[in-house]
């Protein structure tokens, strides 16, 4: 398959406003850790004297003691910038319904995404009101920005919601593979948090492209949910389940139901494990208008490439085999075009980094410096050209 390399440098958001420092406690306080039995394996047990007072808790220790620490701190991170938001409305009956979802703060200035478009839902003030809850339980009333029908979500504004923006990072180029976690309400149940992995990249539901395949749940009220990576940068919005895009759309599995079958439709509503999220770089292409500072430039690379499986026979030796990203095509004046390149050429590096797919390609590409250098194979020969980008 030939995947165009345009690819986009995402750009990060500004930090929150940091927090006055905060005044010394007095009076001081002395701890003290002491080995002592406790019903955990490998615990300890802490002593904390505080003016005369004792305290007692357990600080865990052991193999899983790092893990659990990293993922308590990314939780008390990420939960600020996750809101539960409640939409109420009438239908064509005057029947009251109420809708709950998730969603993530994009900005300092109180803009979230939900996933749910107003296409054929009534509008107007004496039929609907948004409330969004910030992840202290208090409750704000929102308004309708924009929406987009092709991926089902829309954008929504709460001033109140102010400094919240979390850090970002790149959704696009997650690796398969890549820890994921979620942060999401589902069923009510506010601020549940996953551990996932993606399992799959450039997935398609229904007219929703570039979605990332996860192994993270997204039940009703998960839709919405912030996906963040190990690092603690929200990369996604927790979309939808195979499951779920099954039960509401049967019709965007058609081609699914062409080639293993129309129970395949039924079998694909059992479906465990396997969910879907948009990343964050596509949200802000998605809204250019309220985006604008966000805007995200393209680094071109020009270039087409294809994931080869190269046979390594060697005299004496059992063959083996490698991966390898080979050129297939060039855009004319490119900066691929520029740099020498040819068809044929297998690229082993781009500024410094491995290239052994055309997932680690872009990652290089988008990371390299805009002056760097890029290691074809030509002919059983290494080459090394010189590479320039417009940006």
């Amino acid at each position: 398959m030939l995947w165009p390399l345009l690819l986009p440098i995402f750009l990060q958001q500004p930090d929150p406003p940091s927090l006055p420092a905060a005044k010394p406690v007095s009076p001081q306080v002395e701890i003290e850790v002491v080995e002592a039995p406790s019903p955990l394996v490998g615990a300890k047990h802490t002593i904390l004297r505080v003016s005369g007072s004792t305290l007692s808790t357990l600080i865990p220790s052991g193999g899983l003691a790092g893990l659990e620490l990293e993922m308590s701190s990314l939780y008390r991170r990420l939960r600020s910038s996750s809101v539960e938001v409640t939409i109420q409305f009438v239908n064509d009956a005057e029947e009251p319904r109420l809708l709950i979802t998730s969603g993530v703060i994009l900005d300092n200035f109180g803009l979230f995404v939900v996933p749910v478009v107003w296409q054929g839902l009534p509008r107007g003030s004496e039929k609907e009101k948004i409330t969004v809850y910030r992840t202290d339980g208090q409750m704000f009333q929102a308004e309708l920005v924009a929406w987009n029908v092709d991926y089902g979500i829309s954008l929504l504004r709460a001033k109140e919601l102010r400094g919240l923006a979390p850090e970002f990072g790149h959704g696009l180029w997650m690796e398969e593979g890549s820890v994921t976690i979620g942060l999401g309400h589902p069923f009510g149940l506010p601020n549940s948090m996953s551990l996932g992995f993606v399992t799959g990249r450039q997935r398609g539901i229904g007219s929703a492209g570039g979605l990332l395949q996860i192994t993270n749940p997204v039940n009703i009220g998960d839709r919405g949910g912030l996906l963040a990576n190990r690092h603690g940068q929200v990369v996604a919005m927790m979309l939808i389940s195979l499951a779920d895009a099954a039960r509401e759309a049967e019709e965007n599995l058609k081609l699914y139901v062409a080639e293993f079958g129309n129970d395949s439709v039924e079998g694909a509503k059992q479906a465990q494990g396997i969910s879907f999220a948009l990343p964050v770089e596509k949200i802000f292409s998605i809204f250019p208008e309220q985006f604008k500072r966000n805007a995200i430039p393209s680094r071109v690379f020009g270039v087409l490439v294809e994931n080869q499986i190269l046979v390594i026979e060697n005299p004496g030796q059992e063959p083996c085999h490698t991966w390898a990203v080979v050129v297939k095509g060039l855009m004319p004046q490119s900066p691929a075009e520029v740099s020498g390149l040819m068809p044929g050429d297998v690229v082993l590096s781009l500024g410094g980094l491995a290239t052994p797919s055309s997932h680690q390609l872009g990652v290089a590409i988008i990371s390299a410096p805009q002056s760097t250098t890029i290691v074809v194979q030509r002919g059983g020969k290494e080459l090394e050209l010189p590479l320039e980008f417009d940006l």
